[in-house]
């Protein structure tokens, strides 16, 4: 299940990344890629989480037993890992996020001075008329 999130979020990120999508496609895509992260970010600690727990109840069944000990540590070490896994996974889709706004203001922009070139070359050309 993981595995498929993993395909959502890569098609996503492709769709978000190529300029060839229209800015507004490509805003889409990276907040569909938000909701997809979210549910990836829910499914991988579940099952860390489950994975920890198992093998609490392991090491109750016996304390001194250096494996389950052992095994009870990678565990946590695993939840852990997760969670910076996901934090970086975040980092990069709000980093995307902020890049394509600054685009899209860009051309908001040059879209603004186009117009008023236009307007001014208009002008221009009624004033010598």
């Amino acid at each position: 299940m993981i595995e498929k999130y993993d395909l959502q979020a890569e098609k996503l990120r492709q769709v978000r990344d190529d300029e060839r999508f229209t800015i507004d496609e490509r805003i889409k895509a990276n907040n569909e890629l938000k909701g997809v992260l979210e549910e990836q970010e829910n499914a991988m600690l579940e099952n860390a989480q489950r994975i920890l727990d198992a093998k609490a109840r392991q090491l109750s069944l016996d304390k001194d037993n250096i494996e389950f000990q052992k095994e009870y540590i990678a565990a946590q070490n695993e939840l852990v890992g997760v969670q910076a896994q996901v934090a970086g996974f975040r980092s990069e889709q709000l980093m995307n996020e902020m890049a394509l706004q600054r685009e899209l203001l860009d051309i908001d922009r040059a879209r603004g001075e186009n117009e008023i070139e236009q307007f001014e070359m208009q002008y221009e050309a009624l004033r010598a008329a």
